[in-house]
């Protein structure tokens, strides 16, 4: 499972990619919504890679970039994911 974490104007930040997880189920959208929001992230979309497979869009809710937002994000997904 990919998930794609991008700052408030959609750079990307960083790409993790949870290889035991794939292909993505849908039904984690929901649970990467929830652990993103508490950080101040929301789910922008999702999209296909190269290979065609579903992976997850995050964005920070604000301009600019709150560092410990983002490291505290990292450390949920990976708590619940890993």
């Amino acid at each position: 499972m990919r998930i794609q974490i991008e700052d408030y104007s959609g750079n990307d930040i960083i790409i993790i990619d949870y290889c035991q997880l794939k292909p993505m189920h849908s039904a984690l959208i929901p649970v990467i919504g929830t652990i993103a929001s508490i950080s101040g992230f929301n789910i922008a979309d999702t999209d296909l890679d190269e290979n065609n497979n579903e992976y997850v869009r995050i964005q920070f809710d604000e301009k600019g970039l709150d560092k410990l937002k983002l490291k505290e994000l990292i450390n949920n997904l990976n708590t619940r994911f890993l």
